[in-house]
This record gives structure tokens, sequence and C-alpha cells, in this order.
């Protein structure tokens, strides 16, 4: 990316050198090569740490999953709900002020984990 922008005539300050990035003399050359080295090493060195990281917790957390958890059904979300038996999804989000597609996953969740039992429908 910085050489995409060297060769479009960006001046490139390195805060770290105190300097501007100057590709025309071996120092600046040796220089800014330098720092890109590094910053892959640090990057792939971050990566590794990670990778590690997932697997203790994989070996020692049997509850262990990757990704975002799961959301809490709260109380809000459970008046929505509520209020999602006796109306449409479109003025169940008019009414509460969600989105129809959090409406949908609030319905989906409750029922999924059956959390939906203690709610009578109206019909």
């Amino acid at each position: 990316m910085v050489n995409d922008l060297l060769d479009k005539g960006v001046k490139v300050y390195i805060i770290q050198l105190n300097n501007y990035v100057n590709r025309s003399d071996f120092m600046g050359k040796m220089s800014f090569n330098f720092l890109t080295i590094m910053a892959e090493f640090e990057h792939d060195m971050i990566v590794d740490r990670l990778a590690q990281g997932k697997a203790y917790a994989k070996a020692h957390n049997p509850n262990y999953h990757e990704g975002r958890p799961k959301r809490a059904i709260t109380n809000r979300y459970r008046k929505i709900y509520e209020y999602s038996l006796d109306h449409s999804i479109r003025d169940t989000a008019l009414a509460t002020g969600v989105s129809e597609s959090t409406v949908k996953r609030i319905k989906r969740q409750v029922r999924k984990e059956g959390l939906d039992h203690s709610y009578t429908s109206k019909a």
C-alpha cells in the first residue's frame, strides 16, 4: 500500500524515524525495506499468538467455540417477541424501534432455544 502511495507522488512520513520515506537513496530504501519486514514479522507473530491462544482454549475449555457469543435474550427482547406474536414483523419493528431482521432473529432464537414455552399465543 505504501509503495502505491509513493508511486502516486504521496509523501509518506514515518513517525518513528522522524523523516519522510525516500526511495531515491540507498539509506531510504534500506529503512523502508527494514520497516516493512518488521511489520510483516509483527503481523506473523500476532497470527501465531492467536492460533496458540485458540489451541489452548480448545484444549482447556470444553465449552469453547469461535465467533461472537449468542445474543442474550433480555427482557426487552422478550417483550419484542411477545409483541410479535400478535403483530406482523413490520409492525413489531416500527413499534419497538428495531429492524425487521432483528425481530426475525429474536423470534428464531427464542424458538430455537425453546424459550417460547412461557408465552401463550393469543390466537
